[in-house]
């Protein structure tokens, strides 16, 4: 496929897809979720406001998503590879979108679609390691179960230790679905960065909140847009970008 052709279809399927989304899952009803929610006015401004991104400025911001997933195909192996890293691109990109909405709207992360997210993630890695014919398939497999794993065990040492210590839910139970969706897609050192990511834009998100008055002592905010967050920027721009540029911010290389 010619790259200006896909670079003109891309951000058009993204606006359609932003629409179709936001549309779908503003439209759920679940009462049991709206109850445990946070609110949306007291956190993001005026609620005409919120409209509007929600209705123009989120389907541009995924059209934007959607021309990302170009960024870093050039460093795949082969034309018809750069083809399939953009496709996988899509495919992750559409299932964090998704996990990222409802946790919004209901503060909930769907098992189902975490689990989707783990199989593709895990079945697409070992493919692409087999098409490059790497020396032992059962070290990749061995390797990716470690990291999917890792990434899970982690979010519930967390979510468990926290809820002892402090006496309330810091972290939900689909936070550690999503964390293992990021090992079956990024490996282990991926996901970690993912994590260090996630942390880092929640923890500002805190600070700001705090300060400016919108966010409450205990209030509660998903985690899953921020894991989202860190997963996909991680996928596009790789662990050792991230690495680098921490690095070189802290003057140590």
């Amino acid at each position: 496929m010619n790259k200006v052709v896909l670079l003109s279809i891309l951000p058009i399927a993204g606006i359609f897809f932003g629409k179709l989304l936001n549309n779908l899952v503003s439209r759920k009803k679940s009462s049991n979720c709206r109850k445990n929610s946070v609110n949306r006015n007291d956190l993001f401004g005026r609620r005409d406001t919120l409209n509007h991104f929600k209705s123009c400025s989120f389907p541009l911001l995924v059209s934007l998503l959607y021309l990302s997933t170009t960024w870093n195909a050039d460093k795949v192996i082969g034309y018809q590879l750069d083809i399939i890293r953009i496709t996988l691109g899509i495919v992750l990109l559409n299932i964090l979108l998704v996990i990222a909405l409802i946790d919004y709207y209901y503060m909930i992360i769907p098992s189902e679609v975490c689990y989707i997210g783990i199989i593709i993630g895990f079945s697409t890695n070992i493919l692409i390691g087999i098409s490059k014919s790497i020396s032992n398939p059962k070290t990749l497999i061995f390797d990716l179960l470690i990291s999917t794993f890792s990434a899970f065990l982690f979010f519930k040492i967390i979510e468990n230790s926290s809820r002892i210590l402090t006496k309330r839910t810091c972290l939900g139970k689909g936070d550690s679905n999503l964390a293992a969706l990021g090992g079956a897609w990024l490996g282990l050192n991926g996901a970690w960065t993912a994590t260090i990511l996630a942390y880092f834009l929640a923890a500002t998100f805190s600070l700001i909140g705090f300060t400016t008055g919108k966010l409450r002592p205990k209030q509660a905010f998903p985690f899953g847009p921020f894991l989202s967050i860190g997963i996909w920027s991680v996928w596009v721009f790789g662990e050792e970008w991230w690495w680098h540029s921490w690095l070189s911010l802290m003057g140590l290389k």
